[in-house]
C-alpha cells in the first residue's frame, strides 16, 4: 500500500506529520552519534539514523524531509563538514524510495495560487485540485481574515476549530475546497496569532529567543568545548521548528513534550559545560574539550 501512495506509516501517532515531527527532533540527535570517539557508539548511531530516516520516508511528508535535510546540514557544516557527503548518499538512497512522494512534491506548485483563494473561499465552483497544498492555503487564508477581526488579542485560545466548522456549515459549498478537513491550521505559528492575537506570538519567540539565541551563542563561540550530542540536540530543535510553519506540532501533546524536553536538556548541556569551562579557566582540572558529552 506505501508503493501504491495510498499508505502513509503513523505509528502510535495516529497522524503521520505528527510521526514526521517527532523523527525531526531526533534524527540528528542520531545523526550526531556519527562522531562518538567509541565505535559501538558510532554503529548504534548508524543504525538508528537508517531506521529512522526510513521511517520519516514512510510517512510520506514532505515539511518533514526537507527540515531533517536542514537539520543534518546544519549539524554537518558546524561540527563536520566530512559528513555532507554522508547526508548526500542517504538521500540518493532514500530518494529511490520515495515514488509515491514525487507526485506529492508536485503539488507544490499551488503555492503560486495563493492570492486567489481569499476570494475563492466562499465560491460555489469546485476546486481544481484536491491536494494538502491546496487545503492548507485554503485554511490559511480564512484563518487571515479571522486574525484580521482581532488583531491584537486574538480570537480565543481553541477558538478556530469551532468558528471554521460553523462558517463550513454556513456555506455548504466552502466544504470542498478543504478537502482534508478542518480539525487544524496546520501552522503552529499561525494558530496562535490567530487565536491568542499579536501579543501572543511575540510572547512564543520571545521565550524561545529567551532559551535559543544564548544557547546558538555558546555553542558557535565554544565549538571546541560543546560536544557532537548538544549540536545534534540544537539542530534538531531548529528543525522542529522550522516544521512548524507547515504543521500545528507545538499544539499537539506528544510533539510538544518532547520539543520542550530536548529544549531543556539542551539548556541543561549548556549551563553544565558553560560551569566547567568557567572552573577550567579559573584552574580548574576540568577539560571538556573534545568530547562527545559529558
Amino acid at each position: 500500500e506505501y508503493l501504491a501512495g495510498s499508505l502513509r506509516i503513523t505509528a502510535t501517532f495516529a497522524n503521520p506529520n505528527l510521526l514526521s515531527g517527532y523523527l525531526t527532533l531526533l534524527l540528528p540527535i542520531s545523526f550526531s552519534f556519527w562522531l562518538h570517539p567509541k565505535k559501538r557508539y558510532k554503529v548504534f548511531g548508524i543504525i538508528t539514523t537508517s531506521l529512522l530516516g526510513f521511517t520519516l520516508v514512510t510517512t510520506l511528508t514532505r515539511s518533514g524531509y526537507l527540515c531533517v535535510l536542514i537539520g543534518m546540514a546544519g549539524f554537518a557544516l558546524i561540527k563536520e563538514r566530512k559528513l555532507l557527503p554522508i547526508i548526500l548518499v542517504y538521500i540518493l538512497v532514500f530518494g529511490m524510495m520515495i515514488s509515491p512522494a514525487q507526485t506529492r512534491f508536485t503539488e507544490i506548485k499551488d503555492l503560486g495560487n495563493v492570492s486567489s483563494y481569499s476570494s475563492q473561499i466562499q465560491d460555489t465552483k469546485a476546486p481544481t485540485t484536491y491536494s494538502s497544498v491546496d487545503s492548507r492555503l485554503r485554511l490559511w487564508s480564512y484563518a487571515s481574515q479571522e486574525f484580521a477581526k482581532v488583531p491584537i488579542t486574538g480570537i480565543g485560545i481553541g477558538k478556530f476549530q469551532p468558528n471554521i466548522t460553523q462558517f463550513v456549515a454556513a456555506h455548504p459549498a466552502s466544504a470542498q475546497f478543504f478537502t482534508y478537513g478542518v480539525e487544524d491550521v496546520h501552522n503552529s505559528y499561525l494558530r496562535l496569532l490567530v487565536e491568542t492575537g499579536a501579543f501572543g506570538l511575540l510572547g512564543l519567540f520571545a521565550i524561545l529567543g529567551l532559551w535559543l539565541i544564548p544557547m546558538g551563542k555558546s555553542l558557535w563561540k565554544k565549538r571546541g568545548v560543546y560536544g557532537s550530542l548538544e549540536f545534534g540536540i540544537f539542530f534538531g530543535v531548529i528543525a522542529f521548528l522550522i516544521h512548524n510553519l507547515t504543521n500545528s506540532l507545538l499544539f499537539r501533546v506528544p510533539t510538544c513534550y518532547a520539543f520542550w524536553i530536548c529544549l531543556a536538556i539542551l539548556a541543561r548541556f549548556t549551563i553544565i559545560k558553560d560551569n566547567r569551562e568557567e572552573i577550567s579557566v579559573h584552574g580548574g582540572n576540568i577539560n571538556a574539550s573534545k568530547r562527545f558529552t559529558q
